[in-house]
């Protein structure tokens, strides 16, 4: 995970595989210190389309998590549109 963050402080832009592992640990440290309800709506805000590699906003239109733990009932997030796009962005999706 520091190495992301290394890259992202850079200015270097991440891939595919980097960003789930971002979500992954966003929705895993949310999911430790109680702060399940607000787990969907600050998502969006973990990384914008100008910090991911070309594609990978295209490519990343929903994630789903499920989260598990001892004693706690099986948690299923979805993730819509987890990396926010321009509107110029859209303009040339097909």
């Amino acid at each position: 995970m520091a190495m992301i963050k290394e890259k992202l402080s850079n200015g270097m832009r991440i891939n595919i595989n980097e960003v789930l592992l971002m979500y992954l640990d966003y929705f895993v440290q949310a999911f430790h210190s109680g702060k399940v309800c607000d787990i969907i709506n600050d998502a969006s805000n973990i990384l914008t389309a100008d910090k991911v590699m070309i594609g990978v906003t295209e490519s990343l239109r929903e994630i789903e998590f499920a989260l598990v733990a001892h004693n706690i009932p099986k948690q299923l997030f979805v993730l819509l549109k987890p990396i926010p796009t321009t509107r110029f962005a859209l303009a040339f999706q097909q």
